[in-house]
């Protein structure tokens, strides 16, 4: 993809397109996984330090350009916003899926959480639909 794209998708979303932020949002085109922190900083550590790919991250995170979630080891993984779900704040509420043999992390859009009616007295703040099993590339 054409480093202009980059950076008219950080434009749209109100970003300043920096070179670390092209990067990363190169780094997640390039594939369909999910990644940590430790896996985005081993590739781009050269381009900068880890405090500045974490807060990089965090913006885009706000900026709903990325979404993070928790897999099976607790580690908090980034993956891209499906923007046809959601347009003005990220819609979270899709299926991770985990491969065991691979360990990559998929979104899965076409599965969605279905929000429960909790008891009375109970406010729910977040809710994670995550699987581990085996993926196609793996079975």
């Amino acid at each position: 993809m054409n480093e202009n794209i980059y950076k008219a998708k950080l434009e749209e979303n109100n970003v300043r397109a920096t070179k670390v932020r092209i990067q990363i949002l190169e780094y997640f085109y390039n594939s369909e996984t999910a990644y940590s922190h430790t896996e985005i900083e081993k590739s781009l550590s050269e381009l900068c330090d880890r405090v500045t790919i974490w807060r990089n991250l965090q913006t885009l995170e706000e900026k709903n350009i990325l979404h993070s979630f928790k897999d099976s080891e607790g580690t908090t993984r980034f993956a891209l916003c499906d923007h046809s779900l959601c347009k003005q704040k990220h819609q979270d509420n899709h299926l991770h899926f985990e491969c065991k043999i691979c360990k990559e992390h998929s979104c899965i859009n076409d599965i969605e959480a279905k929000i429960p009616s909790l008891p009375l007295g109970y406010q729910l703040e977040e809710l994670n639909l995550h699987a581990t099993g085996i993926c196609p590339k793996c079975k």
